[in-house]
């Protein structure tokens, strides 16, 4: 019988059910604290033009969210998602929904055009777009084999 059976966070140890997911982005684990954060989901997709990025945030708005990119090419998505029910006139029963503040910071390649970033808020989905340069969008090299 397995001994971690439905509590991975609590009782086994840091890799008894999921072998990658500590060092998985957007995990919901944190083994310094045993305790689940909330980290929205993202998708990345590209075409020959743009990279994409597609946070999950839902219930929040744009007022509650920062994006950034620092002198090093690092790409930050700050917020805080506020509880529902103010915690200090009830009492928790259950709570399955996750809150609180959140970063999320993708290193950008090189093809990434910088000054041309946008950004859309819709329905709780942040939509980033990523220009990629002109040298980027130039596609694919043969090289000759002598």
């Amino acid at each position: 019988m397995n001994q971690y059976r439905g509590c991975y966070a609590q009782t086994a140890p840091k890799f008894a059910y999921f072998p990658f997911r500590y060092w998985t982005a957007g995990s919901d684990y944190n083994p310094s604290h045993f305790k689940r954060v909330f980290s929205p989901r993202v998708d990345i997709f590209e075409d020959a033009e743009n990279i994409f990025f597609n946070f999950d945030l839902p219930g929040m708005v744009k007022e509650d969210v920062k994006v950034t990119i620092d002198e090093k090419r690092i790409l930050s998505v700050q917020g805080t998602k506020k509880g529902a029910v103010d915690a200090e006139k009830y009492k928790d029963i259950r709570n399955e929904r996750l809150f609180g503040e959140f970063t999320r910071a993708f290193e950008l390649p090189d093809i990434v055009n910088t000054d041309n970033i946008s950004a859309k808020f819709d329905n709780g989905v942040l939509t980033l777009t990523l220009p990629k340069t002109e040298k980027a969008k130039q596609g694919k090299k043969i090289v000759e084999i002598s």
